[in-house]
């Protein structure tokens, strides 16, 4: 069939002429026009596409393209979707949405960003991935992967998760899924692998505190259970060198009458006749086995 063109007038010298689309204003009972940009269908091959593209520029910055949903005066506001399409081939996927920021000497940055709460709580972001429909596929994978570094002495972009600042900050949950038959979804965090030099540190610390506070606690424990409980596993790797150590010390007190305690309790059992937990301290096995020792602080003031 047949071209249809619309293009506005040049500028020799100046600005080109704009071009407006529009539906007029609504009386007082209505809605105002809606605009419909579509393709027609297709029998054979692909459907047309639908192209919105700015124009380039030699001298200044490129053409913006924003998209704007109307205000809702006493209702919500207009809502904005973006739907790739669905494909109804039981073999083939559907159709893939791309965000893409522009490249640059320094690369644009993508905001998702939540609306304001005038007189509530803010908008929440959602990143969702799809259920898997067939009986033994799987839900969909959400990945958040920060950006390599081509440079040779660069770094990898790093990955932050922050709950929001407030008189009372915002929480940060990382949980594994449910399993409502099978295991719950497992939990892994991981330092970055060095496939030449040392692998990165791991480190679990709250910050500290407020002059009117205490600093926050660390808690590492399994879950309860009704057959046999979690086990807690503390352990370094093995090394051709030296294996790495294990520590655990308490904090130093500059003002208070004791310094911290470590204590390590077996599991008390409460059924009548059955064995409470052991604790077993063992040096390490060599050709001259390990040292075991028990020590007592010493006193400065007075005896240990």
């Amino acid at each position: 069939g047949g071209a249809v063109g619309i293009q506005s007038g040049t500028g020799a010298l100046a600005d080109s002429g704009s071009i407006s689309i529009t539906t007029p204003d609504s009386g007082s009972a209505g809605k105002s026009g809606t605009i419909s940009v579509g393709t027609g269908h297709s029998e054979a091959g692909f459907s047309g596409g639908v192209t919105i593209s700015s124009g380039s520029s030699k001298t200044s910055s490129g053409g913006d393209i924003i998209v704007d949903v109307g205000t809702g005066e006493v209702g919500i506001g207009g809502s904005l979707t973006l739907n790739a399409g669905n494909s109804k081939d039981k073999s083939k996927m559907g159709g893939t949405s791309n965000l893409s920021a522009g490249s640059g000497a320094v690369g644009g940055t993508i905001n998702l960003l939540s609306g304001l709460g005038t007189d509530g709580k803010g908008g929440d972001v959602n990143v969702l991935a799809s259920a898997g429909s067939d009986k033994s596929s799987s839900g969909g994978n959400v990945q958040v992967i920060a950006g390599e570094a081509l440079a040779k002495e660069g770094h990898g972009g790093s990955i932050t998760a922050t709950g929001g600042t407030a008189e009372f900050g915002g929480i940060a949950t990382f949980q594994g899924g449910v399993g409502t038959k099978g295991f719950g979804g497992d939990t892994f965090v991981m330092s970055g692998e060095g496939t030449y030099s040392s692998s990165g540190e791991l480190t679990l610390a709250t910050p500290d505190s407020g002059n009117q506070g205490v600093s926050g606690h660390v808690h590492m424990m399994s879950g309860k259970s009704e057959a046999d409980g979690g086990a807690v596993g503390i352990s370094t790797g093995n090394a051709k060198g030296v294996s790495g150590s294990i520590s655990l010390s308490a904090g130093q007190s500059s003002g208070g009458n004791f310094g911290g305690n470590v204590a390590i309790n077996a599991g008390r059992n409460v059924v009548g006749g059955a064995n409470g937990g052991n604790i077993i301290a063992t040096s390490g096995e060599a050709s001259s086995g390990g040292v075991l020792e028990l020590r007592a602080g010493a006193g400065i003031d007075q005896s240990g």
